[in-house]
């Protein structure tokens, strides 16, 4: 189990509104990654991205994984997500300075050879394995229901006017619906989690040539992170980065 981040406030930001939490505990097998992307057009974007990852990773803490079976991991993972979104969103309601501010959030906690994702918002979770990339969230924004509703194709969507206005954050209201993932992963699988910064930019294909072709994992980070920056690296930019 190894991993690998990184977070860079980009070329055109004043300051990273982007969050993220890794940790690896080989000797029992787990591992939990968090992305959190503050929501840019909002007020205290950094502090809802930075909050809603302290609650969320701290709320799954404070369980014993060790006793839990597989299956019980999903309703944790949903009760953290909901307690990040319940305080960040009393937060916004009596801090003037923080007032209609929210964030993304996507989260994968891997145990043994299976990973649940969470994800609400547009970060997203892909996995790359026999030389394939996958998404495995589904954005909750305009363009992917319009990609859905069959209005406009996955291309189009990179590029379309309204590619940045999400239909679901953490902490824009009272109650948040996630979404819940379960997926198998085998020996030297990739799990990337990344904020809307990479992936708006980059391509999937080039996400997946990267890391195919590269003889050490420990630099796909910094690739990735250098090919928003060629292209002007317009958004905060974070990657999280596991090879089971």
């Amino acid at each position: 189990m190894k991993y690998w981040a990184i977070t860079d406030k980009g070329l055109m930001r004043s300051k990273n509104e982007d969050c993220y939490f890794a940790c690896c505990n080989e000797a029992d097998d787990f591992a939990l990654f968090v992305v959190c992307d503050g929501m840019g057009g909002a007020l205290a974007g950094n502090i809802a991205s930075r909050m809603a990852c302290d609650v969320f990773v701290n709320e799954i803490n404070s369980f014993d994984l060790r006793d839990k079976t597989f299956e019980e991991f999903s309703p944790l993972l949903y009760s953290a997500a909901l307690k990040a979104n319940k305080l960040v969103y009393e937060k916004s309601e009596t801090d003037l300075e923080c007032s209609g501010m929210g964030t993304t959030l996507v989260a994968v906690l891997v145990h043994e050879d299976r990973a649940l994702v969470i994800n609400i918002g547009d970060s997203r979770a892909y996995i790359v394995s026999n030389g394939a990339i996958t998404q495995i969230t589904k954005d909750h924004s305009v363009v992917e229901d319009m990609v859905r509703r069959g209005e406009i194709t996955k291309e189009e969507a990179r590029t379309h006017p309204k590619k940045n206005l999400i239909t679901k954050a953490i902490g824009t209201a009272p109650e948040v619906e996630p979404d819940i993932f379960s997926v198998e992963l085998k020996k030297d699988d990739y799990l990337l989690l990344c904020s809307d910064g990479l992936s708006n930019i980059v391509t999937e294909d080039e996400i997946k040539n990267t890391i195919i072709k590269l003889e050490r994992p420990d630099k796909v980070c910094d690739i990735l992170l250098q090919a928003t920056y060629s292209r002007g690296a317009p958004d905060n930019v974070t990657i999280v980065f596991y090879k089971h």
